[in-house]
Order: C-alpha cells, then structure tokens, then sequence
C-alpha cells in the first residue's frame, strides 16, 4: 500500500513565516533583553490561531483530502485518520516552530538541533514502533507518535528557552 500523503503541507506557509522572522535576525535585535521572549509570545499567537484554523478544516475534510491523492478506501481511510490526528497537534506545531527558529535567530544551532535528534529519534521513532506495534495500534500509533514528538519538542523548546542558555551564544 502507498501512501504518499504528504502531512506537512499546511506548515509550509508557518514555516515559511517563522524562517522570515529569523532571517530578521541581523537587523539590531537585542536577543539577550527580556523583549525578545514577549515578541515571540506575540509571534506565536496568530501563528497557532491559523494552524488551527488549518488544523480544524484539515480534521473536518480529511477524508477529501486523501481522496485527491488515491482512489483506494483503504489509504484514504489511513489518510484520513493519520491527517485528523496530526491536525490535533497543529496548534502546538506553531509554538514549537517559532521558539525553534527563534533559537536560530539568536545564532544558536546546537539547540534546536539537540531537541530535534531527541524528539524525532530518540522519541517519536521508538515510540511509533511500540505504539504501533507492541500495543497494536497500527498505523494511528505511528501517527499519535508524530503529535507527541511535535508536543515535546514544543515543550523541550519552551524551557530551554526560557533557561536563557541561548544569550550566551549570542553575546
């Protein structure tokens, strides 16, 4: 069965938004005042608002979705319960976006990169296989596993972020 449903469509624009805010970084930005973390709060609100929005229609027509790449029931019915799944977590996605390339910003690569190799191969990996495997989720184990991934690296990035280790880099 092929499944080539692409899930990480609708982050391309919030992707997009977080690396032009990134690439602002050369422009007398003070990363190491207290400033920095408000503007990415009010960053991340409208960037969390439109994920949910896409989220919420991603959810609602999920199904019309991954009918538009097969005609098989059985990958729209995968696709369809992998894009509601994922489109639960898209709100988070937002956070974690902009608090990761906010790290970038400030000349940190290491963190970003740290959390990523945690969350995605040290986590979600073996957390898909036994969620999907050992507890026989099946295919929706592998797809909770991505949210929780996303989930934690959100919270990973919120707190080292707001440990302030990131100044140091950029001072």
């Amino acid at each position: 069965m092929n499944q080539n449903i692409s899930t990480k469509k609708p982050q391309l624009w919030s992707r997009g938004t977080a690396f032009l805010r990134e690439s602002l970084r050369d422009h007398d930005i003070d990363y190491t005042s207290g400033r920095i973390g408000r503007a990415l709060g009010l960053l991340a609100i409208p960037m969390m608002l439109e994920m949910s929005a896409v989220g919420g229609l991603i959810i609602a027509f999920g199904s019309s979705v991954a009918a538009m790449f097969s005609a098989d029931p059985e990958v729209i019915r995968y696709g369809t319960h992998c894009l509601r799944i994922l489109g639960l977590g898209f709100p988070l996605s937002a956070i974690g976006i902009i608090i990761s390339q906010a790290f970038n910003g400030a000349g940190d690569t290491t963190t970003p990169t740290v959390i990523n190799l945690v969350c995605f191969w040290l986590i979600q990996i073996p957390l898909a296989y036994w969620l999907a495997k050992g507890i026989e989720l099946g295919p929706n184990g592998a797809f909770v596993a991505m949210v929780v991934a996303e989930g934690l690296l959100t919270a990973m990035s919120v707190v080292l972020f707001r440990r302030g280790n990131w100044k140091i880099t950029t001072a």
